[in-house]
């Protein structure tokens, strides 16, 4: 999928990272948060940060002050007009985790479109497809 074709450029975006902004684990969400065309990030999921922003956690000037908060629903509190949830971080065997579905489902329910490059492909299974559907994301 491209997704130049999907997306309109600067479309507001939540970046799940949970755990791993600050890691090598995290290298993805950081690629989008700083050097994204398409991708507007708008706020960082990671518990582990929550309250700080990413200016501070990756001690680089000239970044915009993108809040990193706990949960999803604190990102769309703050972002409301959110219309993608990227998955910023790649698990171990690229699965997943089961804590993040619900964390998924609140940005789906939102009408976020979700953008993983998980081996495990959301998009084939029926279960997720399905709630997509209910929920007019993708």
């Amino acid at each position: 999928m491209n997704l130049y074709d999907t997306f309109d450029a600067d479309v507001p975006t939540i970046v799940l990272a949970e755990g791993e902004f600050d890691t090598a684990g995290g290298k993805t969400a950081r690629g989008v948060v700083l050097h994204s065309e398409l991708f507007d990030a708008r706020a960082v999921v990671d518990s582990t940060l929550a309250g700080s922003a990413v200016g501070e956690v990756l001690d680089c000037e000239g970044v915009v002050d993108v809040p990193v908060v706990a949960t999803v629903e604190d990102a769309l509190d703050h972002c409301p007009e959110a219309e993608a949830l990227v998955i910023g971080v790649s698990p171990a065997g690229g699965e997943l985790p089961a804590a993040w579905e619900a964390e998924i489902r609140t940005a789906m329910k939102a009408g976020c479109d979700v953008v993983s490059g998980l081996h495990e492909f959301l998009g084939e299974q029926p279960e997720w497809s399905e709630f997509a559907d209910t929920w007019g994301s993708r």
